[in-house]
């Protein structure tokens, strides 16, 4: 998947809001990590790699 660095870049973000006891904002984070995937799923293969 040519998208996937986003998605390891927020979990990165997420992973770190944990350690620092950033609850809602890692949830947060979880959710845009969500909706990211959907999005590229919705892509397709086709889309160009930024």
């Amino acid at each position: 998947m040519q998208h996937e660095w986003i998605v390891r870049e927020i979990e990165d973000l997420m992973q770190a809001a944990q350690d620092c006891g950033l609850t809602a904002l890692a949830e947060f984070l979880k959710e845009g990590r969500d909706l990211a995937m959907v999005e590229i799923a919705n892509l397709g293969e086709d889309s160009p790699a930024r």
